[in-house]
């Protein structure tokens, strides 16, 4: 009888061995895989890197899986000293000022034009897409661009979305969340769905700040 009892525990220690050695190889292996695609990902430069009609500025940071989408007439500009995070998608024609950040998985599309020193907050919408109202049989008729321009200095806040057509004002700001379907004037908040004014503020003084917004305002 012990000695089933000792068969059985150098079985399971061996089992266990086993697992463990399997574990370990996964891990190793893991930690190769990584230290490879660090070796490897410097290498790899962005397709809109290539792509003559993306012209970007001096100073710029821009990170790697970044969706650019021009062609000549439809061309995307950037300007100087702008940040640009991660998944965004943009479609030319677009222009993008000096001193801009633009959080992460922004989504803009053909016939948009984004001033200098303005800040976007995370998944923020720039859709400049929709249809004239077609017949019972199709409503979506035919396709329109009609264009978004965001001046200079303005802050729009997480998730915000901005419809073809509009144009933010200088030194605006967009709470998160809001929906904004018609102009929204020079130095005014705005929030809701769809926006409304919420208050005005001072205009500042010349040259605007270059500074992040104030944290009391809507989180971006």
């Amino acid at each position: 009888m012990r000695a089933v009892k000792r068969l059985v525990k150098k079985v399971a220690s061996a089992q266990l061995d086993r697992r463990y050695a399997r574990r370990s190889k996964v891990a190793r292996l893991e930690r190769e895989l990584l230290a490879l695609k660090k070796q490897v990902q410097p290498l790899v430069k962005p397709r809109w890197q290539d792509n003559p009609n993306v012209i970007v500025g001096t100073g710029c940071s821009i990170q790697g899986n970044v969706a650019m989408y021009a062609s000549e007439g439809r061309e995307i500009r950037i300007g100087n000293s702008v940040r640009l995070y991660r998944n965004a998608e943009m479609n030319g024609p677009l222009t993008i000022g000096d001193d801009c950040f633009i959080n992460r998985d922004l989504y803009a599309r053909r016939g948009t034009t984004i001033g200098n020193r303005v800040f976007l907050g995370p998944f923020v919408r720039l859709i400049t897409d929709t249809h004239d109202i077609g017949g019972p049989e199709r409503r979506a008729g035919r396709n329109r661009w009609p264009e978004i321009r965001i001046e200079d200095g303005c802050w729009i806040g997480a998730g915000a979305t901005i419809l073809g057509g509009v144009t933010v004002g200088r030194g605006a700001i967009v709470a998160a969340g809001a929906l904004v379907n018609k102009d929204v004037p020079a130095n005014a908040v705005v929030a809701g769905v769809p926006a409304r004014v919420v208050k005005l503020i001072d205009s500042p003084r010349e040259p605007l700040s270059d500074r992040r917004p104030a944290s009391s305002g809507p989180r971006a």
